[in-house]
């Protein structure tokens, strides 16, 4: 698994918040590859095992970023149910927006704790 965590300055805020803080703020910003990360609901592939998706839960959740970019999520109802599992781990994200990877069954996701300018 790729993870990376970034430090963000105030100049690059405003491309992805639209509510930018206080000059002197910083925000974090996560890109993680879960390597295949799908649910019961992604026909045809093999599940996350639970193992591996309470470590994601704690590597992500120790961390805390206020932006969280992930590659190889399953589908829609999948990046529901991960959201929902960093919300119960104390890490909840309320803004997300999924888009197609590669293949039909891989998708590139975007959550943010802030409300983003916009999503494309």
């Amino acid at each position: 698994m790729t993870l990376r965590l970034i430090r963000v300055s105030l100049l690059l805020a405003p491309l992805l918040l639209s509510a930018a803080p206080s000059p002197a703020a910083e925000f974090t910003v996560m890109y993680y590859n879960l390597c295949n990360y799908f649910g019961e609901s992604d026909a045809g592939q093999k599940p996350k095992k639970e193992s591996s998706k309470k470590s994601i839960a704690a590597m992500i959740t120790q961390s805390a970023p206020d932006v969280l970019l992930l590659a190889e999520m399953g589908g829609a109802k999948t990046l529901d149910e991960f959201k929902e599992m960093l919300a119960g781990a104390g890490c909840g994200f309320k803004y997300s927006n999924m888009v197609q990877g590669e293949d039909d069954a891989r998708h590139l996701a975007i959550l943010s704790k802030s409300e983003p300018a916009e999503f494309n």
